[in-house]
């Protein structure tokens, strides 16, 4: 079930939160997108309403889901604009019934290591930021271990 602040959260919002959220409420009257579970449909609402209604875990969550490509709380803090014209785009292509294709969708994802990269390089403090260049492959021991950090484990 999809988290959303007028179900989940509402007592602890405070009296604003809740008059904003009681307007979106009758804003849709019969249309309550925030408990869809289709990615697409809350995304497609969500991202107008400038009112958070989807809890933000499940909205990151549901924008990857969406984009079909991992999404990063890094990614979304300094990348935000970019990630809305990605998303705008994707639901006029997907609403006009175009399909992205395999090599399409690897292309998004190197694009998004590569602004993951540019966040990681250039807009953290370097004092926090250590570089890891692992294998291209898992180097695997007798016992099936692997010891090369291609999994994530460094030695």
């Amino acid at each position: 079930m999809v988290r959303n602040a007028i179900d989940d959260f509402w007592d602890r919002l405070d009296d604003e939160q809740k008059q904003g959220l009681l307007e979106v409420q009758k804003k849709y009257k019969d249309n309550p997108w925030w408990k869809s579970d289709d990615p697409f449909y809350v995304i497609k609402h969500q991202i107008e309403e400038p009112l958070q209604v989807v809890s933000f875990p499940t909205y990151i969550n549901m924008l990857g889901k969406f984009l079909d490509r991992p999404l990063s709380h890094l990614e979304f803090a300094f990348n935000y604009s970019k990630i809305i014209k990605e998303v705008k785009f994707a639901i006029n292509r997907k609403e006009a019934g175009i399909i992205e294709s395999e090599e399409q969708k690897e292309v998004g994802r190197k694009d998004y290591a590569n602004r993951l990269t540019e966040i990681v390089e250039n807009k953290l403090p370097k004092d926090i930021v250590m570089r890891v260049d692992l294998p291209e492959e898992s180097d695997k021991n007798e016992n099936g271990i692997d010891t090369s950090g291609y999994d994530g484990w460094l030695k």
